[in-house]
């Protein structure tokens, strides 16, 4: 998205060198890593099957391929590593939790001893992103709480809302893709905004199906198809999956979708 803005652009003399990527949070107020400046957003092909199957990320340049952007290095008097579950820190290229320490970092969270000792471990904080480290620079693959897992392969659920922004109907940026437990398996569900016609809607699910298929490898389980605004939000504007999730097991997220009709039909009425 970034790239067609500044393409789109460049005819007003925009310079793709101008943007900056960078990796942040209130944990940490709020820089933890940053691209050099001029350099643009930078990114890696990755190839997919060996990221979702063994962790590994493999550059490729065709075929069922990702790309990961470059997140630049470690703020100054900051330090960044990247940790398995047993705590260990990962030689570079190897997938792991981010984690980071510096005097930036928070002490802990106020009043909330049990969040404070679960995030913050023997000095680190753990971000609780999926990433690895490639000459020094940040690349972040995911969330790593918000990991499907399906016939023992590990997706990222930004990979499978990414390949249905360009299906036609669906609102770019309003997908949300998650994994809900059944027993010893986990269904895939896909919940997209959509602005495309009534009776074109068991086409567009066909479509998202075969797409995520095709691109992906993997068959979703649900898909639900939401008016605009619908799909819970930040005060920044950024998609809450884990919220997302949570009305949908409660059941509450068709029942917001009413709510939002009768507001709407209320509002044309008056």
């Amino acid at each position: 998205n970034l790239m067609n803005f500044a393409n789109h652009f460049k005819s007003a003399n925009f310079k793709a060198s101008s943007l900056l990527a960078a990796y942040g949070m209130a944990e940490s107020t709020l820089a933890i890593s940053f691209s050099g400046l001029g350099e643009g957003i930078k990114a890696e092909t990755i190839d997919a099957d060996a990221l979702y199957q063994k962790g590994i990320p493999i550059s490729k340049d065709e075929g069922n391929t990702i790309k990961i952007v470059n997140c630049g290095k470690p703020f100054s008097s900051h330090h960044l590593a990247i940790m398995n579950e047993d705590g260990e820190i990962l030689s570079e290229r190897q997938v792991g939790e981010v984690v980071v320490r510096g005097p930036s970092v928070t002490k802990g969270y106020y009043d909330n001893d049990k969040a404070t000792q679960e995030t913050i471990i023997d000095g680190w904080l753990h971000t609780g992103d999926l990433g690895y480290i490639s000459n020094g620079d940040l690349y972040v693959c995911g969330r790593k709480k918000e990991i499907i897992f399906i016939a023992g392969k590990n997706y990222y659920p930004q990979d499978i809302e990414w390949v249905v922004n360009s299906i036609q109907g669906i609102r770019r940026g309003n997908v949300v893709a998650f994994g809900i437990q059944d027993g010893l398996t986990e269904s895939v569900v896909l919940a997209a905004e959509y602005r495309g016609l009534k009776k074109q809607e068991q086409e567009t699910k066909q479509e998202i199906q075969k797409t995520i298929l095709n691109r992906i490898g993997i068959r979703v389980d649900t898909i639900e198809l939401l008016p605009p605004g619908t799909l819970p939000k930040t005060s920044s504007g950024k998609l809450q999956r884990a919220r997302t999730q949570e009305l949908y097991k409660a059941g509450k997220l068709i029942k917001k979708r009413s709510l939002l009709k009768r507001f709407l039909l209320s509002k044309i009425k008056s």
